[in-house]
């Protein structure tokens, strides 16, 4: 169990705010446990953490460069996911990202119907890069 970024955030989270939750999360100075003690462990990043504008594929923007890689807007995470997911591991939480990156509408991100899917590029750099890539 967690929490979710976009409920309270929409697409205006950024680091400060994912940190600022994460340390609320674990906080015990009311005198007992914490969010995380009782089960709450879990902080989710999502939409909002993409660079729409850095990249347009067929008029619409994507949130993938032409690699594969996410495309973080470092405006708003100066430190990139990576470093997010680090802050997130060191207070014992673990940090979820959604891969669909609604915000930036690319669901036609790819020109041809031989390129992978939005969703198989996400799982599968998610998982090679587990959300260190510097991008």
């Amino acid at each position: 169990m967690g929490w979710r970024s976009w409920e309270a955030f929409y697409d205006s989270v950024d680091e400060q705010n994912m940190k600022a939750i994460m340390d609320v999360m674990v906080d015990r100075s009311r005198g007992g446990e914490s969010l995380a003690d009782l089960g709450f462990a879990d902080v989710g990043l999502d939409a909002g953490f993409e660079d729409c504008g850095a990249r347009k594929v067929g008029g619409r923007a994507a949130f993938h460069g032409p690699d594969g890689h996410v495309l973080v807007d470092k405006r708003k995470f100066p430190s990139g996911l990576g470093a997010l997911v680090e802050y997130g591991h060191k207070k014992g939480l673990t940090v979820s990202w959604y891969g669909n990156a609604c915000a930036c509408d690319s669901e036609n991100a790819y020109s041809d119907s031989t390129s992978p899917t939005i969703a198989q590029v996400s799982l599968s750099r998610s998982l090679s890069l587990s959300l260190t890539d510097t991008h």
